[in-house]
């Protein structure tokens, strides 16, 4: 899990998340077929009997021109075919609204799970900073 994220219920659904027999399983983007690295359910034994961390590893140090967003490039890259996609609930991926505005993409805000368990802040305008105009900052 990563750092700018909120567990909002348990995360029993997420621990018992049947991974479908795959090592490792990951939320798709927001209106993206790559997967977000920033909530990570793995299969230990499964990850390591396929070497995915050896395989990691050395995607890295042969395709370093080619990361474009670190530790996820390199998941999406090493793991294809290895996924379970995890559902939108385990990684409600919040706040692009504004980048979206900004940037003219569509609205994000469909994606959006109303009671997810864990909410992901996306941008840099996360809640709990001083300046936040962002979703959730009231709470």
């Amino acid at each position: 899990m990563d750092c700018d994220l909120i567990v909002r219920h348990s995360l029993w659904p997420l621990v018992h998340f049947d991974l479908q027999g795959q090592p490792v399983g990951m939320a798709h983007e927001i209106n993206d077929p790559t997967f977000n690295s920033e909530v990570l359910l793995i299969d230990r034994a499964r990850w390591q009997a396929a070497e995915l961390t050896e395989q990691c590893i050395d995607f890295f140090s042969h395709h370093e021109d080619e990361i474009d967003n670190g530790d996820q490039t390199v998941l999406n890259r090493v793991c294809e075919g290895k996924l379970q996609p995890l559902p939108a609930t385990f990684n409600n991926q919040v706040g692009m609204g504004k980048e979206a505005f900004y940037r003219g993409w569509p609205a994000f805000e469909h994606f959006l799970v109303a009671d997810a368990v864990i909410d992901h802040y996306m941008t840099d305008d996360k809640p709990w900073q001083l300046l936040s105009v962002g979703r959730d900052r009231a709470q």
